[in-house]
């Protein structure tokens, strides 16, 4: 964005620099009748409970030991538990504290505020060289990942408890934010790694940083720099979408790195007065928006690919505004039909078209999967591989059949003549390490033609 512009536009609104979030610090907005609506009022119940719980809890202490542990045996579960009990404590006792009468949680929130600034640094170990003397020196300052979401946390929650905490928790948060991460960012002379990649973590490393920049440096011209420095990193994050706005990394990091560029957009657009709207300035994100939309399935069903789970819920708070802003969502009666070119999925040079067409009776519940093939010579061999949670077994010729939940059964329906299958089992770790068992249905092609149609129909079976 040009200089000149963001300057004008941060220095027209620098007077109301204190009323950001206004509507919530002094609750002009009645955020518990809000909470009372049945979408929110599980997360309610849910925030209550886990702030009781950790109110009965004392905070834990995060040992040397512990932390020394990723390096001696890899192991990082042991230190990032507690780490991230403190975080969930942060968070839990914040929106307690804005959204019930109980006076308990401020001193409580308080607590954290200390514990959290006591820290050596607010770097994961994983994430750190400790192998390195002149990084380990700098650990402290690093700035990384969980770093910045800490900076963001505390510098957000200073500026909706400011009136309500005491004085000298706010004093302190806000020096260990400057200390330990606006300085570094604005006075090292060297970029940080995260800064120029194209996945979650320049949005989300940036995005904190600019919000934390936005509440804490009221000077407009020492703001603007820095984020200028913000819409660089923003710049690469959106360069590892498609121009269809497609997620590569899936559907889960979509939330959050998406998310904190919406956070940090937000933000800024208050900050100056309407002025600058990333979210209608570039066009990109308004595609990248409109991503989940065309990844649920059925239910909480996705379609998950890269590092990403085959559930999701939906995060009431960033679709809502999404919705506001921008997401509208058409469904249709009938059929669906949904076609992919899946040729650069696959290294093969001698591969010049693969097209999946996915074809959805609704009324019916059938899908059709058909895989359209064109070689410039022949294949070694082709096989269709289907990865299942359902234990599958062999029916008649033609078919197998699938247990599916509730004593619900699935028929997999394919050529017997074209494709011969196979089932074997498979242990799969899934994103936080627990062993799940998966099966493996690969139905190899009889044929070697260079182009070959094969088609599969997934049914219920009544």
């Amino acid at each position: 964005m040009n200089s000149r512009l963001l300057l004008e536009a941060l220095q027209a609104a620098e007077t109301d620099h204190a009323s950001l979030f206004e509507e919530v610090r002094t609750r002009s907005v009645d955020i518990r009748s809000g909470l009372d609506n049945p979408l929110l009022a599980v997360h309610r119940i849910e925030v209550r409970q886990l702030a009781d719980q950790f109110l009965t809890q004392p905070i834990e202490a995060l040992p040397f030991s512990a932390f020394r542990l990723f390096q001696v045996n890899g192991s990082r579960k042991e230190f990032e538990k507690h780490y991230f009990d403190r975080r969930r404590r942060l968070a839990a006792f914040a929106i307690a504290a804005l959204t019930e009468d109980d006076a308990v949680f401020i001193p409580a929130l308080e607590d954290t505020i200390w514990a959290i600034c006591d820290e050596y640094t607010w770097c994961l170990p994983a994430h750190l060289n400790v192998q390195d003397p002149e990084a380990e020196d700098e650990a402290p300052r690093h700035v990384d990942l969980f770093v910045s979401e800490t900076a963001h946390a505390l510098s957000e929650i200073c500026q909706l408890f400011k009136d309500r905490l005491d004085p000298l928790i706010v004093k302190r948060a806000r020096h260990e934010v400057m200390q330990r991460v606006l300085n570094p960012y604005m006075q090292l002379k060297r970029m940080f790694g995260w800064e120029t990649a194209t996945h979650n973590w320049s949005a989300v490393c940036a995005g904190s940083i600019g919000m934390a920049a936005i509440y804490m440096i009221q000077d407009s011209r020492i703001l603007m720099p820095v984020l200028n420095r913000v819409f660089e990193a923003m710049e690469c994050f959106l360069e590892g979408f498609t121009e269809e706005g497609a997620c590569l990394e899936g559907l889960g990091y979509w939330y959050y790195g998406f998310g904190y560029y919406v956070y940090f957009a937000e933000l800024l657009k208050q900050r100056t007065g309407g002025q600058v709207d990333l979210l209608l300035d570039e066009k990109k994100a308004r595609h990248i928006a409109e991503f989940p939309q065309f990844c649920f399935l059925q239910e909480n069903h996705v379609a998950n690919f890269s590092d990403c789970g085959r559930t999701s819920g939906i995060q009431t708070g960033l679709f809502s505004l999404l919705c506001q802003r921008i997401v509208e969502v058409g469904i249709q009666d009938g059929r669906d039909r949904f076609l992919l070119d899946l040729r650069q999925a696959y290294d093969v040079p001698h591969l010049h078209k693969l097209e999946r067409l996915f074809d959805l009776d609704k009324q019916q519940g059938k899908l059709m999967i058909t895989d359209s093939y064109e070689f410039t010579e022949s294949p070694t061999s082709i096989t269709e591989r289907f990865i299942t949670l359902y234990p599958p077994k062999v029916g008649k010729e033609g078919e197998i059949i699938l247990s599916a939940s509730e004593g619900q059964k699935l028929r997999l329906v394919y050529e017997a003549r074209q494709l011969d299958a196979a089932i074997q089992t498979s242990e799969h770790l899934d994103h936080s390490g627990n062993a799940e068992t998966v099966y493996l249905i690969d139905l190899k092609s009889v044929d070697t033609a260079r182009q070959q149609v094969i088609s599969v129909t997934l049914e219920p079976v009544y």
